[in-house]
């Protein structure tokens, strides 16, 4: 098991002191960083695309070649994620060279749906989870990997 450090737009100096302060072992970047950006600060990386129409998965894979994976979450211009909202599943791409990872309003109630659906390599969830604003629940959290595994065996 490794610890992610999620950033948003941080400095490479910020994301390095924080990894190493944390010891985590996989950075997640949320905003506009480059794959040059992403890559610099020397750890592996998974690089979250906020979907706002069609995936080109062949494109991003080429945009971010350092990439381990691609999450695909539902953020907007003015909130990069953690948003509660899923995207539209038929704009989910059918294949990739990369590992593709689903998240945006991911809940016990849609997982499955979203897993039947996408496909992905893995899931995400952060308020799907959520009793209140910031305090995860552990019944929906156990919940929500119920309804993971129960979509695996569809």
């Amino acid at each position: 098991m490794s610890c992610v450090g999620l950033f948003v737009d941080a400095t490479s100096d910020e994301v390095r002191r924080s990894a190493e302060a944390a010891g985590v072992g996989l950075l997640q970047f949320h905003g506009d960083e480059t794959d040059a950006d992403c890559a610099g600060v020397g750890y592996p990386f998974i690089k979250v695309i906020r979907v706002t129409g069609p995936i080109d998965a062949t494109a991003l894979a080429r945009r971010y070649p350092r990439a381990t994976a691609l999450l695909f979450d539902s953020g907007t211009a003015t909130k990069p994620g953690g948003t509660g909202m899923t995207f539209d599943w038929s704009w989910w791409p059918g294949a990739s060279s990369m590992p593709l990872i689903l998240a945006g309003g991911l809940t016990p109630d849609n997982v499955a749906e979203g897993i039947r659906r996408t496909r992905p390599y893995a899931v995400d969830v952060s308020s799907g989870v959520e009793a209140a604003f910031g305090e995860k629940s552990a019944e929906k959290a156990e919940q929500f990997v119920a309804e993971v595994r129960r979509a695996e065996g569809m």
